[in-house]
């Protein structure tokens, strides 16, 4: 096409003032949106962190000494035996077994292996257990048992608690050895 003046010929030989001021802005907006992505990236920080696990040794626990009430002579009225976590036997109703000094009976004692010097807590039966004669025909119920503390700490690996309880001897029980099982656990605190 032919311009048909001389306005008309700068038109398409020059362009407008204005187009070129629009292409400079853009060409500026796109260079700085780049430069600010950039610095986005330069100002941008991480870290990096351990993860870890301390595998200690289980617990084991072994009975060392049996719980044992000692030899009685039952009475003609039903009698409470106690045998104290420190070993101490005593009569602790108005009963009137005998308490014979021969077999004087003793606490339970538990042996504790583990880690280091971990805490540990202690579980003891909190209902009653019968312990029976031979071929079960008769039995007593012991319960109330107790510990020097609910909890223990071990040192080098190692620790003892010893275990007491109360025995109730009804009323002329026929003679015999009796026994029977509990349990008792323990776990790291």
């Amino acid at each position: 096409m032919i311009p048909k003046n001389a306005a008309d010929a700068s038109f398409h030989h020059h362009p407008p003032h204005n187009l070129k001021e629009k292409v400079m802005k853009l060409t500026s907006s796109l260079v700085a949106g780049a430069f600010l992505l950039a610095g986005t990236a330069a100002f941008a920080q991480s870290a990096t962190a351990t993860a870890s696990a301390n595998l200690i040794t289980s617990l084991s626990l072994t009975n060392t000494t049996p719980l044992s009430f000692g030899n009685i002579t039952p009475g003609t009225s039903s009698s409470d035996v106690r045998v104290t976590a420190a070993g101490v036997r005593s009569i602790t109703n108005a009963g009137d077994a005998t308490l014979l000094a021969s077999g004087a009976g003793s606490a339970a004692s538990f042996s504790v292996a583990g880690s280091g010097t971990a805490t540990f807590a202690i579980t003891l039966p909190t209902g009653t257990i019968n312990i029976s004669d031979a071929g079960a025909v008769h039995s007593m119920t012991v319960g109330s048992f107790t510990s020097t503390a609910a909890t223990g700490t071990l040192a080098a690996g190692v620790a003892t608690f010893p275990v007491g309880a109360t025995l109730t001897v009804p009323a002329n029980q026929a003679a015999g050895a009796y026994s029977g099982t509990f349990s008792v656990s323990v776990a790291y605190n």
